[in-house]
């Protein structure tokens, strides 16, 4: 009798612990931008860190100019930042690549001039990198400081030298994205859609962007 009471006062305790447990669920949480901004269009996010993140947009017809949107507290508040690549006003920011939470680059087109840009300051300063003026460009990447990747509506071209010059490794257009799961293998891709029909493909690298198939 007395092993069959402490047997159940065992069994009572662990029940009373296994309901006391954290609901393992993922919470997920929704952020809208604030109102005063919202009406600008987006084209891309990445986050440095789990603080700090921003988002690329097109022409606002208000401001003038394109710009970005910054946040340091993991997406509860938004600030706009207008982007003047080496003072000129830019007309899209197409895509968004934060390296770090300060060093940010980003693909545009503005004035004559178009290519990648990068901003030393958090997105507050921007210079643009390279001579590329002869196409879209769509999604950037980059390995570390130096090593860099960009899709055009022309081909793949890579830097070494940090931007400076860009090098065309394939021909292959791809405007959709790129991801890399490591220093060799990334993917890149693109798709459209109209009265003609839809399609689409996928091209990965895996030598660190030098070939793609």
């Amino acid at each position: 009798m007395l092993k069959q009471f402490i047997l159940s006062i065992l069994l009572l305790g662990l029940a009373v612990a296994c309901c006391n447990e954290e609901d393992p669920t993922e919470i997920i949480t929704e952020t809208a931008i604030p109102n005063d901004i919202s009406f600008l269009s987006y084209t891309g996010i990445h986050f440095a860190d789990e603080l700090i993140g921003y988002i690329s947009t097109c022409y606002n017809v208000n401001l003038n100019v394109a710009g970005i949107l910054k946040t340091s507290n993991s997406g509860i508040k938004w600030q706009f930042y207008p982007v003047y690549v080496d003072t000129v006003p830019s007309s899209i920011i197409r895509s968004i690549y934060a390296l770090s939470p300060d060093t940010v680059y980003a693909t545009y087109a503005g004035g004559v001039s178009q290519g990648v840009c990068k901003s030393f300051d958090g997105g507050i300063t921007w210079t643009n990198l390279g001579n590329l003026n002869t196409s879209a460009y769509g999604p950037v990447y980059f390995r570390n400081s130096q090593i860099g990747i960009v899709c055009s509506s022309y081909g793949i071209l890579k830097t070494t030298d940090g931007g400076s010059t860009w090098v065309l490794r394939s021909n292959l257009t791809a405007g959709g994205d790129i991801a890399f799961t490591s220093d060799a293998v990334g993917y890149a891709c693109i798709g459209s859609a109209g009265d003609w029909g839809s399609s689409g493909r996928v091209i990965k690298t895996t030598d660190g962007g030098d070939t793609w198939t």
